[in-house]
């Protein structure tokens, strides 16, 4: 065994294998020993968390890790004598990692959630460590917590990519239920974590909540929307038809399309069918629920009750009816409560924000253990007051997911600072259909997420990228960090080409401008001026119901300016993919550059849309906007990242664009 003291270029390197990286970190020594020599011992802490260690030198070395030349223990610390740990923020989460002399390295937390991430964080430090009958333990000295209590997904994620954004740190899984009521056996709640299509993944994950435990993380069932439940879920209404909303006000804006309409939540049966679910889940072993309010916030059923009521006081007057029918038996479980503004039909029904007054009644009486959960439409301003007098709220709208965008990495550390400054306890990013997290782009966005939701104040995100391209064993991490720098600046452009991407967006607005056949005040824009952040968001992720008031082209350009600060000229923009073009030959993957060739492209098709705008009648002004809508959708199909039916509505508008000019 030799101790060596680690010059500072070797410890930074081994910073940035940390991901995310620990709020206090020291490392000056380290060990050099044979693996043979190495002992775990775990006398009363975790199994689980001893064995991934284990594990770890069993793939690496091929030993048990049962020597004695040097000990790495493994504890709880019940009765919190480490001082350390003990005014941290979260410190059940919390660990510590210090050297005891220089034969002995212990990991120890306040509960098991803390050892495993110290064990996780310990393996990080050791996976490059192995060598030709070596291993290098550095002599690390870490204490560590997260910045937000909770920090997971909501919206389907498949239960098969636990392990995986477990590894990272994220330690809350949200997957979507829904009842059906089956004849002579009551009510059964469905619960499959987008595992249909993989019978070996559903016999492994069929109650995934004990398992998830192992990875210091929990599953929790998401009730459907309220206004879902009667097309949602099978035999529920046919059976209950006293839970139906009354009146016209009761249908929600997607009511014609999918017959979406708020219950009647102050009939006592709408309370009883909540209860047995719960109930249900709780059987399970699941630890507790969330219970997602009406989406539409124009709902309202018609009845005496709920007038008088409120339509959402009085949803969440049955969730907590229920809740604390179930808490009787079942006294540790918990509740969320969840509203997510949406049910909009474009041109129609947009209300963005749920009534201010239902908001300000239904915190005002909210238990002190059931946290508050919501994505939009409810002000910022009014969940941080809350969270301000103690209230429980996590935040679950944090970034548009965007598959295949480099460039949102500063934006989530702007985002979590933000949130961390107005108190909210635990963070939640929607998740449908993003594809594998395999993808390069995907899994950046997600390393991003787990960074700054542990640590909001650590790196920048140019070392967030560095990190996670050392994790990925890049041979030049540097040049994925400043690769990552410059598109840190194209945030706003890469979310309209996105959006453009899928709904061809502001393409089809250009034959009217093309034919003169423009409102006269279409050219004015939107005025954002005094409009609060959450709402700029929403503005910006509802852009499309502008349509036909405004021109959109500019109108996203005037949001997004909001959104995400100083925006870029379109040359700036243009000058800025260039230099990330010339940046990505340094990088070994080519999907870095195919991204920022294709922004590069829809930044020059943007400055020609724009070009078309200022002045339709230019003579050479369709010409050149064929050429940059060439030279886009050559990008597109080069860069192979989207589903036909993307490129198919792209192609229709653009036939549809040149036919409205002469026949193009």
């Amino acid at each position: 065994m030799k101790i060596e003291d680690i010059p500072e270029s070797e410890a930074a390197e081994l910073e940035r294998r940390l991901l995310p990286l620990p709020h206090e970190l020291s490392i000056h020594r380290k060990v050099v020993i044979s693996p043979a020599d190495v002992g775990i011992s775990a006398p009363h802490a975790v199994p689980g968390a001893a064995n991934r260690l284990r594990d770890l030198f069993m793939e690496n070395a091929g030993v048990e890790a049962d020597g004695s030349g040097f000990r790495i223990r493994i504890e709880i610390d019940r009765h919190r004598s480490l001082g350390a740990l003990n005014d941290v923020p979260n410190r059940e989460q919390a660990y510590l990692i210090e050297p005891v002399g220089d034969d002995e390295l212990i990991i120890a937390g306040l509960e098991e959630r803390g050892v495993i991430y110290g064990v996780m964080t310990l393996c990080q430090l050791l996976e490059k460590g192995f060598g030709r009958g070596t291993v290098t333990v550095p002599l690390a000295t870490i204490v560590d917590w997260p910045d937000f209590e909770v920090r997971g997904f909501w919206g389907g994620l498949p239960l098969t990519f636990l392990p995986q954004m477990a590894s990272l740190r994220m330690n809350q899984f949200e997957c979507p239920a829904w009842f059906e009521a089956v004849p002579d056996r009551g009510l059964e709640v469905r619960m499959t974590g987008n595992l249909e299509d993989d019978p070996a993944a559903t016999e492994h994950w069929s109650r995934p909540f004990d398992k998830a435990r192992q990875y210091a993380a929990e599953v929790v069932p998401g009730f459907f929307h309220m206004d879902f439940w009667e097309r949602r879920c099978p035999g529920v209404a046919a059976e209950n038809p006293q839970i139906v909303g009354k009146g016209e006000s009761a249908k929600g804006g997607f009511f014609k399309e999918k017959g979406f309409r708020a219950l009647c939540a102050s009939e006592p049966r709408v309370a009883e069918l909540l209860t047995e679910a719960m109930m249900t889940v709780a059987s399970w072993g699941v630890s507790g629920v969330c219970v997602w309010m009406s989406e539409f916030p124009g709902s309202q059923c018609e009845c005496d009750r709920c007038m008088e009521q409120g339509q959402f006081q009085a949803e969440v007057r049955a969730a907590v009816r229920a809740w604390r029918e179930v808490r009787e038996k079942h006294p540790d479980f918990t509740m969320n409560v969840f509203f997510g503004a949406g049910g909009f039909t474009p041109g129609e029904k947009w209300i963005p924000d749920y009534p201010p007054r239902a908001m300000d009644e239904i915190l005002a009486d909210l238990p002190k253990e059931v946290r508050m959960c919501a994505s939009m439409g409810v002000r910022d301003d009014v969940l941080q007051a809350f969270a301000g007098r103690g209230g429980l709220v996590n935040r679950c709208f944090i970034v548009s997911q965007q598959p295949g965008n480099y460039c949102l990495g500063e934006h989530v550390r702007t985002r979590m600072r933000q949130l961390l400054a107005q108190k909210a306890r635990g963070i939640s990013q929607y998740w449908s259909d993003w594809g594998p997290v395999a993808d390069e782009a995907l899994d950046f966005q997600l390393s991003a997420l787990a960074e700054f939701s542990w640590n909001a104040q650590g790196r920048s995100t140019r070392a967030c990228a560095e990190s996670w391209a050392t994790r990925r064993g890049a041979a030049e991490p540097s040049a994925y960090g400043a690769w990552i720098e410059i598109m840190s600046r194209m945030a706003a452009e890469s979310s309209s080409m996105d959006e453009f991407i899928r709904t061809a967006s502001w393409l089809n607005e250009l034959s009217a401008v093309l034919v003169g056949n423009v409102p006269p005040d279409a050219y004015e824009g939107v005025d954002v001026a005094g409009v609060a952040d959450d709402r700029k968001w929403q503005m910006l992720e509802w852009s499309k119901f502008f349509d036909g008031k405004r021109l959109r082209l500019r109108t996203e350009m005037i949001v997004r300016s909001a959104v995400y600060g100083a925006t870029n000229s379109t040359d700036q923009s243009i000058a800025n993919c260039r230099a990330a073009c010339e940046t990505a030959k340094r990088l070994e993957s080519a999907e870095p550059g195919a991204y920022a060739e294709l922004l590069l492209r829809y930044c020059e098709l943007e400055k020609a849309g724009l070009e078309l705008i200022e002045d339709a009648r230019r003579p050479d002004g369709i010409g050149a906007f064929k050429e940059a809508m060439q030279r886009f959708m050559s990008a597109l199909a080069a860069h192979g990242d989207v589903g036909e039916a993307g490129v198919e509505t792209l192609e229709r508008a653009y036939r549809d664009l040149l036919e409205s000019v002469d026949g193009g």
